[in-house]
């Protein structure tokens, strides 16, 4: 007698303690243990409501798949730009040191011709920035920088 009511409480602490019947039951907090004839009561209500919470997790777990696949898809359009991209570099770098072997004067020259637009690239960004944030340093139209009175005006 003690061990089955000992297995019956065993068997209501686990079903108290999953959250999913916790959710099909509607209450938490009753940890003792109710009689056969309510634990037969709530155990019925719980299987009732079985198909439609099931239904639920189907449907939520059918998102996720769907998700992780687009990602999935966006991911590998990714992997096969960079492939690209890196092959693109590799074959670069190839003619460069062709070039540096064959032509090294060349080389220097393509190379300085080079940092040089990059520097100039760089300029015109920054001072396309300025005029667009409105530089206060360099905008004499700005209230901040316009000269104070002077003397002999």
């Amino acid at each position: 007698m003690q061990a089955a009511q000992a297995a019956q409480r065993e068997a209501w602490e686990t079903i108290s303690a999953s959250p999913l019947a916790r959710a099909i039951r509607g209450h938490d907090g009753d940890v003792q243990v109710p009689t056969v004839a309510v634990q037969i009561k709530l155990l019925a209500r719980m299987r009732t409501q079985l198909p439609a919470l099931e239904e639920r997790i189907n449907a939520d777990r059918a998102k996720a798949v769907r998700r992780v696949r687009a990602q999935v898809v966006e991911l590998r359009a990714c992997v096969e730009t960079f492939r690209m991209d890196a092959a693109r570099i590799k074959a670069e770098q190839e003619l460069r040191r062709r070039i540096a072997a064959e032509a090294p004067h060349q080389h220097r020259q393509e190379a300085s011709a080079r940092d040089g637009a990059l520097q100039q690239q760089a300029r015109q960004r920054v001072a396309a920035q300025r005029r667009q944030a409105g530089d206060l340093w360099g905008d004499p139209a700005s209230p901040v920088m316009r000269p104070g009175p002077q003397a002999g005006r």
